[in-house]
This record gives C-alpha cells, sequence and structure tokens, in this order.
C-alpha cells in the first residue's frame, strides 16, 4: 500500500519525501488502495475523511527521521 501526500509540497522536502517511500501528487488520485495524507489542506482533508500533515507536523517528520538516520 502507498501513502500519497495530496497537494503543493515544497520542493525542499519531495526529494526526501520520495527516498522514504512517499508519492506526490498535486490532486486525488483514483487509486483508492492508497493512504491519503492532505498537505496544508485540513478542512478539505476532514471533509472528505483523510488526514492532513500541515507544515510544521511535516517538518517534525523529517527531522526525526534525518535525526534517526544519522544516528544508525
Amino acid at each position: 500500500m502507498s501513502v500519497i501526500l495530496v497537494g503543493d509540497v515544497p520542493g525542499e522536502y519531495r526529494n526526501v519525501l520520495l527516498k522514504l517511500g512517499f508519492e506526490i501528487s498535486e490532486k486525488i488520485p483514483r487509486e483508492r488502495k492508497a493512504v491519503l495524507l492532505f498537505y496544508e489542506n485540513c478542512r478539505e482533508a476532514e471533509r472528505l475523511g483523510y488526514g492532513c500533515l500541515t507544515r510544521e507536523e511535516l517538518e517534525e517528520l523529517l527531522s526525526a527521521y534525518l535525526s534517526e538516520a544519522h544516528s544508525v
């Protein structure tokens, strides 16, 4: 199952997210066998029943990953 981040994800995060296995899409894909997370559009995500990551949450996620990767 894939995890797709929907929205206008800043370029500075794209490469790291792709390396982590995320897919990135500007629009909601038709594939329904994926976990969808909206980037910054939390009202729309809630309306459609999906999760959401704010910029701060995404930065925390990537920071935690990168610090864990460097400690291994």
